[in-house]
């Protein structure tokens, strides 16, 4: 099965609004190559403005792409919240702050066409200030 196949369910923590947009965009763009993908977007204490919902709820039914936003709520797990409304094969977790590079999705599934791999893990860094360790941690899982 090739990685363009398998149901992706994308998990945002929306830990910065202003650029869940961006983020959003960048996700839609990949309905090409991913027919199958739903989004879920987590918030948190972060009140977005309910605007740009509406247009992000817009945007993903346009291309097809099931969206669901929960609120991680006291009291609450969120990993029971997510249990209940995930689909997906793959599922894979980031924050709304992190600004992927081209083909960041494809390059995160390249492991998963391999059979023999359950499970992809990297780290989210800043290339400016990335120190010796955290690069040789992310060389290992390229």
């Amino acid at each position: 099965m090739t990685t363009s196949s398998y149901f992706i369910s994308l998990i945002i923590y929306n830990n910065n609004p202003h650029k869940l947009n961006q983020l959003v965009d960048l996700v839609i763009e990949k309905k090409r190559v991913y027919k199958n993908l739903e989004l879920i977007i987590i918030e948190d204490k972060i009140n977005i403005n309910s605007v740009i919902l509406n247009q992000i709820r817009f945007r993903c039914k346009d291309k097809q792409i099931g969206i669901n936003i929960i609120k991680n709520s006291p009291g609450i797990s969120i990993y029971l919240q997510l249990k209940e409304i995930i689909k997906g094969d793959i599922s894979i977790f980031t924050k709304s702050s992190y600004t992927p590079e081209a083909k960041w999705l494809e390059k995160l599934l390249q492991g998963i066409a391999d059979n023999q791999v359950n499970c992809v893990v990297g780290e989210i860094c800043d290339r400016e200030s990335q120190d010796s360790v955290t690069k040789n941690y992310l060389e290992q899982w390229q």
